[in-house]
């Protein structure tokens, strides 16, 4: 599992974010953050968190967990043991019980994504995740550099590892309303009732429309 520090000035507040599968930093390089630290977790082929971070969430007094997609089962199950280091827990597209005909990814949709990886099969599938064109060219100019062979890899780990979890740290979940990967009766399928639901009017990946994490975190923080 790879991590960087998308902001480290040595803020009082902490977001500590998990991106989805086959992405890095570069798609989130556009928002802005104005009064935290960010520290961002991708690549889930080894899913361990790095030396030194027990010492690193300590150093913080406020903490925000931000999980997208299948990042946010991974969350989940890493961030479970310093809940007490968590001030709120936002699901953004994503549920915990992510390979799954009524509450996930349906299951032939996750199968068939892993069996047929190609390069142009990304683009495809990149297309279904960005709906706007004004974001996907956004999406296009910051598009994550890794190679498809390396997302083929990191989506067999995770089908070998993912199971239905229980919600651990999470106090809100964000449900696009034209997500097409996650779809979004799914995801009301699993949340409802469980934690505060957020609808807006997004794709999957729903952060161009925000300027910055700050208009992100008002979602959950008045």
């Amino acid at each position: 599992m790879q991590h960087f520090w998308l902001k480290k000035q040595n803020c009082d507040h902490l977001i500590i974010f998990f991106g989805g599968w086959g992405t890095d930093k570069n798609p989130f390089s556009q928002l802005e953050c104005n009064n935290f630290d960010l520290l961002m977790f991708y690549d889930y082929k080894l899913m361990e968190l790095p030396i030194g971070f027990e010492l690193i969430i300590s150093s913080y007094p406020k903490i925000t967990l931000i999980a997208w997609s299948l990042g946010v089962w991974v969350a989940n199950e890493l961030i479970a043991p310093f809940i007490d280091n968590i001030s709120y827990g936002l699901a953004i597209n994503g549920t915990l019980d992510p390979i799954s005909d009524d509450k996930g990814l349906p299951i032939a949709v996750f199968d068939g994504t892993l069996q047929n990886m190609s390069a142009l099969n990304l683009v495809k599938f990149n297309r279904r995740m960005v709906l706007r064109d004004k974001d996907r060219k956004l999406f296009e100019a910051n598009i994550p550099h890794r190679k498809w062979e390396d997302l083929r890899d990191e989506l067999a780990h995770l089908k070998e590892v993912i199971k239905p979890s229980s919600n651990e740290v999470y106090s809100h979940a964000f449900i696009g309303t034209s997500d097409l990967v996650f779809l979004t009766e799914n995801q009301k399928n699993y949340w409802s009732d469980s934690v505060i639901v957020i609808e807006k009017e997004t794709a999957h990946f729903p952060f161009y429309h925000f300027s910055s994490w700050d208009d992100i975190l008002k979602l959950i923080i008045e």
